[in-house]
């Protein structure tokens, strides 16, 4: 005995279900999203290092947590590069970070 619930049809596709194509619409959405999010990332990441290979002396910079400087020296300290900065602000003194903290170079 075959017991049917609903309104299912023994002969009715899965083409037919309005749950299907919801699905599969959130499935590309989602599949869309994730590689448009991706290459905006690759992309971003490529300028932030062609930023830290090209660093020199005198350079304006902005760091990833916001901070504004003047190159001031940069270092090898172990198996890190790090990077002297003048702060933009009216503080005195020089702030050193990693050279990977840095994100993009300002206009003078």
């Amino acid at each position: 005995m075959i017991i049917f619930l609903g309104n299912a049809n023994p002969t009715s596709s899965i083409l037919q279900v309005p749950a299907f194509w919801i699905f599969l619409c959130l499935i590309i959405v989602s599949i869309a999203s994730f590689v448009y999010i991706n290459i905006r990332q690759y992309k971003f990441k490529k300028a932030c290092k062609a930023v830290q290979e090209n660093l020199k002396l005198g350079d304006y910079v902005k760091t990833f947590s916001g901070l504004l400087g003047k190159v001031v020296g940069i270092a090898d300290v172990g198996n890190m590069r790090v990077v002297t900065l003048k702060n933009l602000d009216k503080v005195a003194g020089n702030i050193t970070v990693d050279i990977q903290a840095i994100c993009s170079l300002l206009d003078e």
